[in-house]
């Protein structure tokens, strides 16, 4: 009887450990750089601007950089986890400007959407 009853919890550990290596064998999808939306703006010196990125840990970058008499336009790209996978936070970046964003527009390319900048 008990070597009955041994062999089973043998089986049941080993039935286990199995479950558990399939669990960690599952292969997760790579982050990709993926243009982002910008939600906050604010100016913390005449030319540098702090932005917040939808994106979470995703260490946001300047993909692209207009700067123009009544507009700056920015694109910001970052690593964005396949859907569902995403963690719900904001990542900050710093634009730094040429000259002084003054009474220019601020225009999130991506969206599209003029952002308000706050100066505190």
């Amino acid at each position: 009887m008990r070597r009955y009853a041994g062999g089973r919890q043998r089986l049941a550990a080993v039935a286990c450990l199995t479950l558990l290596a399939a669990g960690c064998s599952v292969r997760e999808e790579p982050a990709v750089w993926e243009p982002v939306a910008l939600s906050d703006a604010r100016l913390v010196a005449p030319t540098l601007i702090e932005v917040a990125a939808n994106s979470c840990h995703g260490d946001p970058r300047i993909a692209a950089l207009e700067q123009g008499s009544d507009e700056v336009l920015v694109e910001v790209e970052a690593l964005v986890a396949p859907a569902g996978d995403q963690p719900m936070c904001l990542d900050m970046l710093t634009i730094e400007l040429t000259t002084e964003l003054g009474a220019r527009r601020l225009v999130d390319t991506t969206s599209g959407a003029t952002l308000l900048v706050a100066t505190e």
